[in-house]
């Protein structure tokens, strides 16, 4: 009996001895700029969440610590805050610094990039539909102390300028925000292709006989235009006819589409020879494209090229290529081509009937001096590819000698041989001959004398 006594006394003990260990610490926290309470903070013990603040900023911890610990306090909007507490302390306050959030906005005009002075910028808490506005100075700058991790409404508001409306997410620190405002007096052309309704770019736009601009990638060109009045438009693009229109702009227009058509005229091309012969079935390409040939007086008519700047080129067998870029107007009187005939190179050889060259021999090529031969009886000449030549060779001893030679078409090298025969002189073989006969006489003259003087004495009347 007695030791069952004695057992729960030590029981009880030990609930008390507990009980009067455990300490209750009241936590409360502040606003650090006006003394509010902030209601739902995030507390934690040494890193370990405990709970959070009620309502009114308050949060009871009971705890039975025997050391000092950390006690850290979190909420959006502030920075966090934290600090070392005794394990005897019963209250602490805790003051928190709100997050700073700084917005700054800047204004300009769409057009010129200047700043929009006086501006009206306007921001409105989603929260609390607490709203603040301020004027942009002459940089076109507003600055506005917000809360973070707020939404805000922003609206900005200048005379003669649509308004703009965005809506943005405030972090802590410094967020810069800039806008364009356009004009409301700001007009639109849009220029497209009147057939397959494709932008027309750089097409140059002209109002009220001054150049305004020029369309971008889209073919729209933008400008201030004063409404409620008739304008001159005009609009002129490379290989379009031009849009002319006394334009009446309305209150509520923004927008004028205006549609070029391809401007088409038709081309003849002329196609000779060097000699000025029409060629015939020379082939036409305009920018890389077959377009026909010509006929037999070289003439070829395309009916409807867009005006402008067009690649042209012509080819025929056994001519060179000619192309040339020409720009095609309307009162183009045509595109006349002359094509040269590929050459062959003529290497002639002159030699005499035994086959040894014969150096500085005249070379004619159809009548036409060519040149002299080198020392290796040589000479080289470009011609023109198909047709017949006449080689002739002249040198002073020889006898003039000449061939005809046939060339075709696409001959890249020919070599022709010319022998010359040697020419003698009728007088002076005649003089030759006589000295060789008055020699002959001479010789036998003397032979006949010289055998008579010893010839013997004649007989006389038949006695011995």
């Amino acid at each position: 009996m007695n030791m069952r006594r004695i057992l729960y006394t030590i029981v009880i003990l030990s609930f008390l001895f507990c009980t009067v260990q455990a300490i209750t610490l009241e936590i409360t926290v502040r606003d650090d700029d006006d003394n509010s309470r902030i209601a739902y903070a995030y507390v934690y013990i040494d890193d370990d969440y405990v709970g959070k603040t009620d309502s009114y900023g308050e949060f009871t911890y009971s705890h039975s610590e025997d050391d000092p610990f950390l006690l850290e306090v979190v909420k959006s909007g502030y920075d966090d805050w934290s600090e070392t507490v005794d394990e005897d302390e019963t209250s602490v306050n805790v003051y928190m610094t709100p997050d700073s959030a700084t917005l700054l906005v800047y204004v300009f005009d769409a057009d010129t990039i200047e700043p929009v002075r006086d501006a009206r910028v306007k921001v409105i808490a989603e929260s609390t539909d607490e709203s603040e506005s301020e004027w942009a100075d002459n940089s076109g700058e507003a600055e506005f102390d917000l809360t973070p991790d707020e939404t805000y409404d922003l609206e900005i508001t200048a005379s003669g300028y649509e308004t703009v409306s965005r809506t943005i997410e405030m972090d802590s620190g410094e967020t810069t925000l800039r806008y364009w405002l356009i004009s409301t007096d700001r007009f639109s052309f849009r220029v497209l292709d009147a057939d397959d309704q494709t932008p027309v770019l750089n097409a140059s736009v002209y109002i009220d006989g001054s150049l305004a601009g020029t369309t971008g990638n889209a073919g729209v060109f933008t400008t201030q235009l004063l409404r409620e009045r008739t304008h001159d438009i005009r609009v002129e693009s490379p290989g379009y006819s031009s849009f002319q229109q006394n334009a009446y702009i309305d209150s509520d227009e923004i927008l004028m589409d205006i549609s070029l058509s391809l401007s088409v005229h038709p081309v003849s091309v002329v196609v000779y020879d060097e000699a000025e012969v029409p060629v015939e079935n020379a082939a036409v390409h305009i920018d890389g494209s077959a377009a026909g040939v010509t006929d037999r007086y070289g003439k070829f008519t395309l009916a409807d090229i867009v005006e402008g700047a067009h690649t042209v080129t012509v080819t025929k067998e056994g001519y060179s290529t000619w192309e040339e870029t020409r720009t095609i107007r309307q009162d183009d009187a045509g595109i006349s081509v002359e094509l040269e005939r590929e050459t062959t190179e003529v290497s002639i050889l002159v030699e005499n009937t035994d086959h040894q060259v014969v150096s500085g021999a005249l070379i004619y090529v159809n009548g036409e001096a060519m040149g002299f031969t080198d020392e290796k009886g040589r000479v080289r000449e470009d011609v023109s590819s198909s047709g017949v030549y006449n080689f002739t060779a002249l040198l002073e001893g020889y006898r003039p000698a000449s061939v005809e030679e046939t060339i075709p078409l696409g001959t890249g090298a020919a070599f022709v041989t010319i022998t010359l025969e040697k020419e003698y002189d009728i007088g002076s073989l005649g003089v030759f001959a006589i000295a060789i006969a008055c020699v002959v006489l001479l010789v036998l003259g003397i032979r006949w004398y010289t055998g008579r003087q010893y010839l013997p004495p004649r007989r006389r009347g038949g006695a011995l």
